[in-house]
């Protein structure tokens, strides 16, 4: 796999590795048909959950995503106490109703989340992370990965920064 790929599949697994549903096509962030060339992003997310990289979200991780007001209502209909953090809601929670009878509750569409594999792919890639969310400097990927090629540097700043002064 080339660093193309490997920069899509970590700007993907970023977005779309906390507990997040299949979508259809044009909602998608277009940055990833623009900027990643992911013509079909619906495919390559069904790739990455058959590639072991996305697994099905657990249901705490699920009511992460949610608003601590539809918490509240969650709380209200199963009659549970609906003070405190948001955590500690999810916590009372899960620990108080029956994991069928939330999941029906909560699972309007199946979500998925990191899994081991996906996890270490995307802490193995956090420069291209970082890359994506500075492009108002400049730096393109092929420049960055030319650098980072010829020096022994590992931060992505300092990799950054010996481009920027190049310029």
């Amino acid at each position: 796999m080339g660093y193309q790929e490997d920069y899509n599949q970590t700007l993907f697994l970023q977005a779309y590795g906390n507990a997040k549903p299949l979508k259809q096509n044009d909602e998608y962030q277009r940055y990833f048909t623009y900027e990643c060339g992911i013509a079909n992003p619906r495919a390559y997310h069904e790739q990455l959950i058959a590639d072991g990289f996305l697994i099905p979200s657990s249901t705490a991780e699920t009511l992460k995503g949610y608003k601590v007001a539809e918490l509240k209502e969650l709380c209200d209909a199963f009659g549970i106490v609906k003070t405190g953090k948001k955590q500690d809601i999810i916590e009372r929670l899960v620990q108080n109703v029956a994991p069928d009878l939330l999941k029906n509750y909560t699972n309007k569409e199946q979500c998925y989340s990191l899994s081991e594999k996906g996890a270490d792919f995307l802490s193995q890639h956090k420069d291209y992370i970082e890359l994506h969310r500075n492009t108002v400097w400049g730096i393109s990927l092929d420049e960055y990965e030319k650098e980072k090629a010829a020096t022994v540097e590992t931060d992505f700043y300092k990799i950054a920064l010996g481009i920027l002064e190049k310029k």
